[in-house]
């Protein structure tokens, strides 16, 4: 390797050995080679393989690729929504169409999440958690770094198991479920209300689309379960229980605790999701690439007052 200063009057050589990671590498071609811009627009006719340690191939075949993330979209090393054009298995994993690539730049020990996820994995209370992979991702012909493939959070008989929301529905019990739902202060999504009584923001979060009988039911079920939380009477005699599975919101505390993320606290990036006339479920977990896993001098508890856990307590 030779190093050249800007002035182009030093220069100095150091030699390199070079040795595969070991890890599978993930190739990707947008059409013309076209810069990732977007978080919005899909880059349709791109294509994807991934090979192996050994050569042989895991997955090849057309796909669309798009930005994702929030902050993480400003950072240097930019994360990645992938959308296959069939549903397939990758590196192990069961078959489907969207997945993500993760970063991790902003965790130098890039190992965060899937630490996180493991523990949430050893969680009976939490339904699925994602599963995922370190690769090396080559895009457009360059080495862009180690990322983690993992699965996106979506409702799937893979996935969060819960039943697929048929937004022509508008009475019944098809209008209770199943929604996965997100609180976060960035309150993006087009689907979206802030509760009644703590003003907290859930968004819908899937399916992203739902009718108006869907979300009133929605808004209603949270403001309910509020209530029951918050008022004295109605929370002495423990009617919350009634609104949400309390296993599940033991268990996610855990796992952010023992993580040491204190994200729940804005909230953010905080999931929770409802099956067809079940209550609310805590989960999946997600997104413990900053602030985790660093302990803290002015408490050693991080999300006890986090959404609704205060109460909980």
């Amino acid at each position: 390797l030779t190093l050249t200063a800007k002035s182009g009057r030093y220069t100095k050589e150091y030699p390199l050995s070079v040795r595969n990671t070991d890890l599978p590498v993930v190739r990707i071609q947008t059409p013309g080679g076209k810069a990732i811009t977007s978080k919005e627009i899909w880059m349709e006719g791109s294509t994807m393989r991934i090979e192996q340690p050994d050569g042989t191939v895991d997955y090849e075949g057309p796909m669309s690729i798009r930005g994702r993330g929030n902050s993480t979209w400003g950072y240097p090393k930019k994360p990645y929504a992938l959308k296959l054009d069939s549903k397939s298995k990758i590196l192990g994993m069961p078959k489907h169409k969207r997945w993500c690539l993760l970063a991790n730049w902003m965790d130098r020990t890039m190992i965060r999440n899937a630490v996180a996820f493991e523990i949430a994995r050893k969680s009976p209370g939490l339904d699925w958690t994602p599963r995922g992979e370190f690769v090396e991702v080559i895009l457009n012909g360059t080495h862009i770094g180690n990322y983690y493939l993992c699965e996106q959070i979506k409702v799937d008989k893979n996935r969060v198991d819960i039943e697929e929301l048929d937004n022509t529905v508008t009475e019944g019990d098809g209008i209770t479920g199943g929604f996965i739902m997100e609180l976060d202060t960035y309150y993006d999504e087009v689907n979206k209300f802030k509760s009644a009584r703590r003003d907290l923001p859930w968004m819908f979060k899937d399916p992203d689309e739902v009718n108006s009988a869907q979300f009133t039911y929605m808004q209603n079920y949270v403001n309910a379960m509020e209530d029951a939380l918050y008022d004295d009477a109605k929370f002495a005699a423990r009617e919350f229980v009634n609104y949400m599975d309390l296993e599940s919101f033991v268990d996610w505390w855990f796992v952010y605790e023992l993580a040491m993320n204190g994200e729940p606290n804005h909230p953010k990036s905080s999931y929770m999701h409802k099956d067809k006339n079940d209550v609310i479920k805590a989960g999946p977990v997600w997104d413990f690439d900053y602030g985790s896993f660093i302990p803290s001098a002015s408490s050693s508890y991080r999300v006890n007052n986090a959404i609704y856990y205060g109460r909980l307590l």
